[in-house]
């Protein structure tokens, strides 16, 4: 319990020097490096007051879009006024990218070339798996089973050395 307070003030701590060095980049005019530490900042302590500083930074720094896509981040609370009036200056909250759409269309066809081939490989292992039981079956009760590294050497490229033993043991089904 201590130790979860511990690292939770440690948290908190490095947020607020990085919030520090975002204020203190900021009043040097690198605007850019304070979104940056701004956001570094918000990454940990999802504070919504911080998006409205990141927003002001990308602003300062010539960045409108930017500035937009965080101020429309920004879910309410005291900033809300100001936030909107900056959005009604930047023309609000823009829609996704065609880029976002397209990208989009393309998801069913990956989905679908993953679950072709997860069905494959399940059919081969099941294959594998039938195969290694009717082995199984089919060994005659009481008689030892080959010692795998005296029936033969090596496996032939490309096979394991239980599908090498198997199949050259496996009598023929009836």
């Amino acid at each position: 319990m201590l130790a979860c307070a511990l690292a939770a003030t440690t948290a908190r701590a490095d947020d607020l020097d990085q919030m520090a060095a975002g204020a203190a980049a900021s009043a040097r005019g690198d605007h850019a490096a304070a979104a940056q530490l701004y956001l570094d900042a918000y990454a940990h302590s999802l504070d919504p007051a911080t998006l409205v500083l990141i927003g002001n930074e990308y602003l300062r720094a010539g960045r409108p879009a930017d500035a937009a896509r965080f101020y429309c981040r920004y879910p309410g609370g005291d900033d809300a006024a100001y936030v909107q009036a900056q959005l009604a200056t930047l023309g609000g909250c823009a829609a996704p990218a065609a880029r976002t759409a397209r990208s989009h269309t393309l998801l069913p066809v990956a989905l679908a070339a993953l679950g072709a081939a997860s069905v494959t490989g399940g059919l081969i292992e099941h294959h594998r798996a039938a195969l290694a039981s009717q082995v199984i079956e089919d060994h005659p009760a009481g008689m030892p089973w080959p010692d795998e590294s005296s029936t033969s050497s090596a496996p032939a490229s490309g096979t394991s050395a239980s599908a090498t033993c198997c199949s050259a043991s496996a009598p023929p089904r009836s």
